[in-house]
C-alpha cells in the first residue's frame, strides 16, 4: 500500500544510500524470515544502519555494511568453509565445475550439494553469481566489502583448506604439463594468492609453491620461476 512504499523508498533512499549492493541485501535479508517492510525497517533501526546517499569514504562504507554480513548459528559449517575459501581467492569469477572441484572436500559436501550451497549463498548475496552468454556455466566471485566482512569474523586455518590447496596446485600442475597455457594463466591469480593468503608452512603449501614456479619456468618468466 502507500504507507509502504513511502517507508520502502526511505529504507532505499536513506538506509541503502541508493546502492545497489546494499538494496540487493536487504532483499536478501527479508527474503528469508519472511520480513514485511515494517519488519526489515525496524531492524535496520535496531542496527542502527544507515548508508548516506552518494557516501564515498571506505571506512564508512566497511563499517557499515559489516552490519549486514554477520555470520551467525544460521551458517552451516559447509557455508562457513565456501565462505573462508572465497575470502581468500582473489576478485575474479570462478567457473562452477572449479568451484566443486576446490571447495567440496574441505566443506564436507558432494560436489552437486556444493553448487546447491553456491547458488543459495549468492541468493543471500554473501556471492556474486556471474553468468555468460558464451557458456552455459555460471560463476561466482566475493565482493571486497564482503570479503572484508568475512575476513574480521573469521580466522582461516590451512589444516581446513588442505583439500582446497591440493585442487588447485593439481589443476595448476595438469594445465601446465600439458601446456595449455591459457588455462594455467587463468589458476595462477589463485595460486598465488591461496598461496599467499595462507601464512603455514607446511607440505601442502610448499608443493603448491613449486607449481607455481614450475608455472612461470614454462612461461619463460625465470624472475618468478626463481621466487617461487
Amino acid at each position: 500500500d502507500e504507507e509502504e512504499r513511502k517507508l520502502l523508498t526511505k529504507i532505499i533512499e536513506e538506509k541503502a544510500g541508493r546502492n545497489t549492493l546494499i538494496v540487493n541485501r536487504l532483499g536478501g535479508m527479508a527474503k528469508d524470515p519472511g520480513w514485511s517492510i515494517k519488519e526489515l525497517f525496524d531492524h535496520l533501526e535496531t542496527q542502527q544502519f544507515s548508508i548516506p546517499k552518494g557516501a564515498a569514504d571506505d571506512e564508512t562504507l566497511q563499517q557499515e555494511i559489516k552490519k549486514l554480513y554477520i555470520l551467525d548459528k544460521d551458517f552451516t559449517p559447509a557455508e562457513i568453509s565456501i565462505l573462508e575459501a572465497f575470502s581468500i581467492f582473489p576478485a575474479i569469477p570462478l567457473a562452477l565445475d572449479l568451484c566443486k572441484e576446490w571447495l567440496s572436500e574441505d566443506a564436507g559436501v558432494e560436489p552437486e550439494e556444493c553448487a546447491r550451497k553456491l547458488a543459495g549463498l549468492a541468493q543471500k548475496t554473501w556471492l556474486i553469481r556471474h553468468d555468460s552468454e558464451e557458456s552455459n556455466i555460471p560463476m561466482y566471485s566475493m565482493h571486497q566489502v564482503v570479503r572484508e566482512a568475512v575476513k574480521e569474523q573469521l580466522e582461516i586455518e590451512g589444516a581446513t583448506h588442505i583439500g582446497l590447496i591440493d585442487a588447485c596446485t593439481e589443476a595448476l600442475n595438469q594445465s601446465t604439463n600439458n601446456y595449455v597455457f591459457a588455462v594455467a594463466a587463468q589458476i595462477i591469480p589463485f595460486a598465488t594468492t591461496i598461496f599467499e593468503e595462507i601464512h603455514e608452512e607446511n607440505a601442502h603449501n610448499a608443493v603448491l609453491s613449486d607449481a607455481i614456479g614450475k608455472y612461470y619456468k614454462e612461461a619463460a618468466i625465470h624472475s618468478l620461476a626463481l621466487q617461487w
